[in-house]
């Protein structure tokens, strides 16, 4: 059971292996591909996010499915639709996130589990732009851990992954751009705070 019906970071692979088992036991038989985005991407790929409340992908559902995910639901407590594509009907939506997606894992025969690199996630949380969500400040931490973490990344690059993502660069809203810019010459010391603590 999953405390508080939060789906952390150690739990997804219990939550895929669940649902992997449910859907053979059902007679699921067909490959299924499931891309992770949104805050159960985020959560794999960086630490200052610990869990979410749901897991958004891109997948194609069928009955036996469907089913499965329901069955995993009551067995670990979870909303019903803690594994869902309503992504798809988002700004965010990119078929291209099939080609740049890469395998996080194999459960069972047939769930094939896949993620997004860190620019890639930038670059779908500056299409989004929801002024009134948390989009800025998930823009403004993942920048700022990566720098933390050394890890080499830039603004050009996260454009360029836009780019890649969307054809429509230009109607990303400017102020979001520039926030994410400036994340990148913010003296490290003005923000290491927040991972000293977190960061593994």
């Amino acid at each position: 059971m999953l405390h508080d019906k939060l789906i952390k970071r150690e739990d997804i692979r219990a939550v895929f292996n669940a649902l992997a088992v449910a859907y053979e036991q059902i007679g699921g038989n067909q490959r299924k591909d499931i891309y992770l985005v949104g805050g159960s991407a985020i959560i794999l790929e960086f630490n200052y996010r610990f869990a979410t409340v749901d897991i958004d992908a891109y997948f194609n559902d069928d009955e036996k499915l469907t089913y499965a995910i329901e069955k995993v639901s009551l067995e670990l407590n979870l909303p019903k639709d803690w594994l869902n594509h309503d992504f798809v009907l988002t700004p965010s939506y990119s078929p291209q996130i099939i080609e740049k997606a890469e395998l996080f894992s194999q459960f069972g025969k047939y769930i094939y589990v896949y993620s997004l690199n860190h620019k890639y996630l930038i670059a779908m949380k500056l299409k989004s732009s929801r002024p009134t969500g948390g989009d800025l400040d998930d823009i403004i931490k993942m920048i700022y851990e990566l720098r933390y973490k050394k890890i080499d990344i830039t603004y050009e690059e996260i454009i360029n992954a836009y780019k890649d993502l969307y054809p429509d660069f230009s109607n990303t809203y400017d102020f979001f751009l520039e926030k994410a810019k400036e994340a990148f010459s913010t003296p490290i010391e003005d923000f290491k705070y927040l991972f000293e603590t977190n960061i593994e």
